[in-house]
Parts: structure tokens; C-alpha cells; sequence
């Protein structure tokens, strides 16, 4: 999701390298794309609030992990651990998987010639997978607490399942106009010249429409503040003429 990998093999070995991600996670990836070259493409152009371990399992194969690659030749080889699956888990994803591929092949074997007529954005054709991720019941979760969460050193102890929860619940908190964890990104709890400052940075017609407002009774500071934000326009333009 971060391009780490792709950007140390680009710089490294000079590789011709387009990697294929789901969707990338912040925007780690699209700097080191612009440091090395590489080439990048997604699946989604956002990043979803319900992401990591519980869309790897499901969308994964079941199968080893590559922990490296043989860069002896003239291209990468890729280096796979050795498999040694936890029945649970993999008889857990097998039969999603399998009734993914079922609703896709009844889905085809229904509306046959006429899926044609039927266009589709790739968010708007995995809106049943999104809803899953998202507003998963119970008894949906629970399958997955059997199968420890692999990054965490406490293996064990902490499920797939704790994580999925746990990214749930960010995800009805955003919902709900909760920034997350971080205060500082939450734009109602925001001072008044932070506002301001996001509002010259994201949204000058806000900015212009606000300002008006509040100062519609002194003129002579309605004027004061529009001058200085004129001229710190024409400085921009002036920068961006330059560059």
C-alpha cells in the first residue's frame, strides 16, 4: 500500500516496476512514485476507513507470503515463506471466496449479453463488499477470532476479528463527524484561526463569504483585510507564473 518495496527495487536495480494496489494508504506511495519512477496503478481512488488485515485474508490466496526477492538475475525473483496455513482460517476464506465467485458467475449467467447495458464504476460494483467491510453483523466478525493478528507481537491475543472491530467503529465515528483519534483533525473543535487558515488553504470562496459576513458593519476593516488578501493573491500568481 506504501510503495516501499517497488521504490527500493526502482532505485536499487533500476527495475521497470507498475505496481498494482487495491488503493494506498495516505500519500507514502504517490511521493515515492515521484522520487524513483515507478509506475502505479489502483483499484479504488480513495482509501476506505475499513482496510488492512480483514481485506488482505478475504481478498488474498491462500498461499505463502513473499518475504523477499532473488535479485541475482537480470529481473526479481520473488522469495515465499513456508506454508503453514491454520485450518480455520483458510477454510474461512476458501468459502467466502467461493461464494464471492458464485454471485459473480450467477450474476453473468442472469443478465448474460445485457451486462453490457448495465455500466458499472469498480466503487459502485464492489458497494456489497464495501457494506460488509463496513457494517458487518456479529455473527459475520466472529468467524475471524480464531486467526491471530500476524503484525502484532502478541500473537494470539489479538484477532483478526479485534482489528476488523476496531476499524468499524473509526468508521462510525466518522460518520458521525468524529475525526478519528486525533483531535487536531477535527475541523468543529478547531480554533478560530485554524479555521480561517483551512479555509484560505481548501475553500477561498468561504473565506471571501465569511469575511463579508462578520465585517459588513466596519467598512474600513472589510477594506483593510480585502487589500492584504489581494495582494497575497497576486504574490501567488506571480509564484506560480515563475515556477
Amino acid at each position: 500500500y506504501s510503495g516501499r518495496l517497488e521504490n527500493a527495487l526502482s532505485r536499487l536495480y533500476g527495475y521497470d516496476i507498475t505496481a498494482c494496489y487495491m488503493h494506498i494508504n495516505r500519500d507514502n506511495a504517490l511521493i515515492r512514485k515521484k522520487d524513483s519512477g515507478f509506475k502505479l496503478e489502483t483499484f479504488y481512488d480513495f482509501t476506505p476507513i475499513v482496510s488492512g488485515t480483514i481485506r488482505e485474508q478475504i481478498i488474498s490466496y491462500c498461499g505463502p507470503s513473499c518475504v523477499g526477492f532473488n535479485c541475482s538475475g537480470n529481473k526479481a525473483e520473488p522469495i515465499f515463506e513456508q506454508y503453514n496455513p491454520i485450518y480455520s482460517a483458510e477454510y474461512v476464506t476458501k468459502q467466502l471466496q467461493k461464494g464471492a465467485l458464485q454471485f459473480v458467475q450467477d450474476l453473468c449467467e442472469t443478465f448474460g449479453k445485457d451486462l453490457q447495458w448495465l455500466p458499472l464504476r469498480k466503487s459502485d460494483a464492489c458497494v456489497p463488499m464495501e457494506h460488509y467491510f463496513h457494517y458487518a453483523m456479529p455473527n459475520d466478525t466472529d468467524v475471524f477470532m480464531a486467526i491471530p493478528f500476524e503484525d502484532d507481537l502478541g500473537a494470539g491475543k489479538y484477532t483478526i476479528r479485534d482489528q476488523w472491530k476496531e476499524c468499524m467503529d473509526l468508521a462510525q465515528r466518522h460518520e458521525k463527524g468524529v475525526a478519528g483519534d486525533d483531535p487536531r483533525l477535527d475541523y468543529y473543535s478547531m480554533s478560530k484561526p485554524k479555521k480561517w487558515l483551512v479555509w484560505c488553504l481548501v475553500d477561498r470562496k468561504i473565506l471571501k463569504d465569511t469575511a463579508k459576513r462578520k465585517l459588513q458593519n466596519h467598512p474600513v476593516a472589510l477594506s483593510f483585510f480585502g487589500g492584504i488578501y489581494r495582494g497575497l493573491r497576486k504574490v501567488a500568481h506571480a509564484l506560480h507564473i515563475v515556477r
